[in-house]
C-alpha cells in the first residue's frame, strides 16, 4: 500500500531472505527508508482517515455481495 515491492516475500525462506538482506545492506535500508518518506505524499496508507473509509467501503460491498449470493 506504500508503494514498496522490496521485502515482499511469496515462502518463509524468501522473508528470511530480505531480512538477512536488509540487516546487511544499509544502502538497501537507506533506499526503503527514502521510499517510505516519499510515500507519505500518496499513498493512502498515511491517511487514516481516508484508508479506514476505503477499507470500510470495500468491507460494504464485500457483505453487498454476499447477501446477493455472489
Amino acid at each position: 500500500n506504500a508503494g514498496i515491492t522490496e521485502g515482499i516475500a511469496w515462502t518463509d525462506e524468501e522473508y528470511i531472505e530480505w531480512g538477512v538482506r536488509l540487516g546487511k545492506d544499509e544502502v538497501l535500508r537507506q533506499q526503503v527508508a527514502l521510499k517510505l518518506k516519499a510515500s507519505r505524499q500518496t499513498a493512502p496508507l498515511w491517511n487514516g482517515k481516508q484508508f479506514t473509509r476505503e477499507m470500510e467501503k470495500a468491507y460494504e460491498q464485500m457483505w453487498q455481495k454476499y447477501i446477493e449470493g455472489k
